[in-house]
């Protein structure tokens, strides 16, 4: 007797965190992320970016932050592809621009990297901005 009433404890204990677990919406883990990278645990504000795209895919300021930690642990590419990401759900972030077309210029790709700068620029980002004039001397506008 003591048996069974312990696994039912168990399963519904288990029940009762998976229910749990389900509630929780990708607005709350971008919320954490928050938290996480206020006090530097960038690998657990990674994880909770994760996650929140992962519940819901359209929120673009979950990719530009996993962009930003990205970018600043060195993944260029997933950086790119996390800003590419923001712009196709918000056309408007002019920092995503600023940060794709300076990752951009790191690697070479001068041309890309003017175009997303002058669009940055364009759209009122100072640091786009001061980044064009730093590198896109010989870039013609189109």
């Amino acid at each position: 007797m003591i048996n069974r009433c312990l696994l039912l404890i168990i399963f519904l204990s288990f029940f009762s965190l998976a229910k749990c677990k389900a509630q929780i919406s990708g607005q709350d883990y971008f919320n954490l992320s928050y938290s996480a990278s206020e006090q530097h645990h960038n690998d657990s504000a990674m994880y909770y970016l994760s996650r929140a795209i992962a519940i819901d895919s359209t929120m673009s300021n979950a990719y530009y932050d996993r962009g930003v930690l990205r970018l600043s642990n060195q993944d260029l590419l997933g950086a790119i592809d996390d800003f590419s990401k923001c712009l196709s759900m918000d056309i408007a972030h002019g920092q995503a621009y600023n940060n794709r077309g300076y990752i951009y210029i790191m690697l070479g790709m001068n041309e890309k990297g003017c175009k997303d700068l002058r669009v940055g620029r364009d759209l009122g980002i100072e640091q786009s901005k001061g980044n064009f004039q730093m590198y896109c001397t010989d870039y013609k506008e189109h």
